[in-house]
C-alpha cells in the first residue's frame, strides 16, 4: 500500500506529459502516412474542383469587364489584360498551395524551434516541487494502515483530475493535427476564391484560420511554460502561498493530507484551464473573432 500510494504522489507531483513534445513536429513528420493521403486529396479530389471554380469566376469577371470595350476598346483591351494575368497568378497559387502552407508553417517551426521555447524543457507535471513530494511521502511512512485507505481514497480524485488534465493537453495537440491536415487537404479550393471580390473573404478566412491553427503549437507550448512558472511561485514557501505545501511534524497523516489536499487538487485543474485557453490566444493573434 505504502509503494502504491508514493507512487501515486510522484505521478501528482512529476508526471511529464510526452504529448507536448510532439507539439514541435511538422504534419510530414508528425504522420507521413496520412501527409500521403492529405497530400492524394488536395491533388486528386480537390484541387480540379478548385480550377473549375477558379475558371468560373473568371469568366463572370471578363463578362463584366467586356462592357468597357464597346464605350472605349483600349481601356478594355487593358481591363481584360489585367484579368488574365490576375488570374494566372492565381491558377500558380492554387496548384503550388501546398508549397505556400508548407511556408506558413515552416515559419511557425521557426518560433517553436528557439531553446527558450523548448518543450521537453517545459515538460508538464502538476508540481515540481520534491519539498512537497518529500513531504508526501513522510506522511504516508507515518500513516497506519487504517490512514493509508483514506489517503488513498482522497488521493484518487486529484489523480483522476490530473489524468483529465494531461487527456486533454493530448487531445488538444492531436485535434491540432487534424485541423492542419484537414485544410491543408482543401487548401487549393479557398486560394481560387481570391479571385473575386465577393468571394475574397472565404480565401482570407482560410488563411488567418490556417495561420491560427499554426500559431496554437505556439501557445501550447508558452502556456506550459507560463503555468510552471505560475505553479512555482505559487507553491514556494516564500511567498506564503495557498499552495505551499507544510511539513507534516507532529501532525495526524489524514488530517495533514486533508490540509494540504488544495495543491493537489488546483494545479491540475490550472493547467486544463491554461491549455484550453491556449486556444483563444491563437485565435486572438491570427485576428479572428
Amino acid at each position: 500500500m505504502k509503494d502504491a500510494l508514493k507512487k501515486l504522489v510522484e505521478f501528482l507531483f512529476n508526471g511529464h506529459a510526452s504529448s507536448v513534445d510532439s507539439v514541435t513536429k511538422d504534419i510530414l513528420d508528425f504522420s507521413a502516412d496520412t501527409s500521403q493521403v492529405v497530400s492524394d486529396i488536395s491533388g486528386f479530389a480537390v484541387m480540379p474542383v478548385a480550377l473549375t471554380v477558379l475558371a468560373i469566376v473568371m469568366m463572370v469577371e471578363l463578362n463584366r469587364k467586356a462592357s468597357h470595350i464597346e464605350a472605349d476598346h483600349q481601356t478594355g483591351v487593358k481591363l481584360i489584360a489585367a484579368v488574365i494575368f490576375k488570374y494566372i497568378i492565381l491558377v500558380m497559387a492554387v496548384k503550388n498551395s501546398g508549397i505556400l502552407l508548407n511556408a506558413i508553417r515552416a515559419l511557425v517551426a521557426n518560433v517553436m524551434g528557439d531553446p527558450h521555447l523548448d518543450p521537453e524543457g517545459a515538460g508538464v507535471s502538476v508540481n515540481e516541487n520534491g519539498a512537497a513530494v518529500s513531504a508526501f511521502q513522510a506522511s504516508i511512512d507515518k500513516a497506519s494502515s487504517v490512514d493509508q485507505v483514506g489517503m488513498l481514497i482522497f488521493l484518487l480524485i486529484p489523480f483522476l483530475v490530473t489524468l483529465a488534465a494531461k487527456a486533454t493537453l493530448m487531445i488538444v495537440v492531436l485535434l491540432r493535427f487534424a485541423e492542419i491536415y484537414m485544410l491543408t487537404a482543401f487548401s487549393p479550393l479557398p486560394f481560387a476564391f481570391l479571385g473575386n471580390d465577393e468571394t475574397k473573404s472565404f480565401g482570407t478566412s482560410f488563411l488567418r484560420k490556417y495561420v491560427e491553427v499554426c500559431i496554437h503549437g505556439v501557445c501550447i507550448i508558452v502556456s506550459i511554460h507560463i503555468y510552471k512558472g505560475i505553479i512555482s511561485v505559487a507553491s514556494s514557501a516564500e511567498n506564503g502561498s495557498f499552495l505551499e505545501v507544510s511539513p507534516i511534524g507532529s501532525d495526524d497523516p489524514l488530517a495533514w493530507l486533508v490540509g494540504n489536499y488544495l495543491p493537489i487538487l488546483i494545479t491540475p485543474v490550472i493547467l486544463m484551464m491554461v491549455v484550453l485557453g491556449s486556444g483563444k490566444i491563437a485565435k486572438a493573434i491570427a485576428g479572428n473573432s
